[in-house]
């Protein structure tokens, strides 16, 4: 699903629109902190001569990683945000403001998913645990917690009988043995 609004055939007002934000969302970014999830968006598209108002409201619920046990967590996420579009006009703009978007006066549509991407990750936790889980079911992973906290105790300390003969090689100041 594209998630941009065709504004060449809508007339100057408000149009609604629905969307939901999917697995195939959140695949698509590299590096994603959220795997998949089911979001649902509605966007309010302010068109007007020589700008667009886009007002969002979203909700619904992310999959992302346990940050103590990396277990798969369920988490709600809502929020809301807005984005103003202006035509570029050849003239220099702040790009640094993420609140508005410059589009060429001869683009036919405005493609707001990373904007909206953006604010979907910015709503999730900061810090996401099991016990945020919306089961409220799960447990963090003991075994992975205990790895964490005392290390793989199960194998010998034995070293690698190379570092020994090294080891036992002397080297003068002058770098020579």
């Amino acid at each position: 699903m594209k998630f941009s609004v065709a504004y060449t055939g809508l007339k100057n007002g408000v149009h609604s629109f629905t969307y939901l934000v999917d697995r195939t969302f959140f695949e698509a970014r590299a590096y994603s902190p959220v795997k998949s999830g089911d979001v649902e968006v509605e966007l309010e598209f302010d068109k007007r001569d020589t700008f667009f108002v886009l007002g969002f409201r979203f909700g619904g619920l992310v999959n992302v990683h346990c940050d103590r046990c990396t277990a798969d967590v369920t988490l709600p996420v809502n929020g809301a945000a807005s984005l103003l579009v202006k035509f570029e006009n050849g003239e220099s703009y702040d790009v640094a403001d993420d609140e508005v978007m410059y589009i060429s006066p001869k683009a036919i549509e405005v493609d707001f998913s990373q904007f909206l991407y953006e604010n979907i990750i910015v709503n999730v936790p900061l810090y996401k645990t099991c016990d945020d889980d919306i089961s409220g079911k799960q447990a963090c992973n003991e075994k992975v917690l205990n790895y964490l906290e005392n290390g793989d105790k199960s194998g010998s300390e034995e070293i690698d009988p190379r570092w020994n003969k090294l080891k036992q090689l002397k080297i003068d100041k002058d770098g020579t043995s």
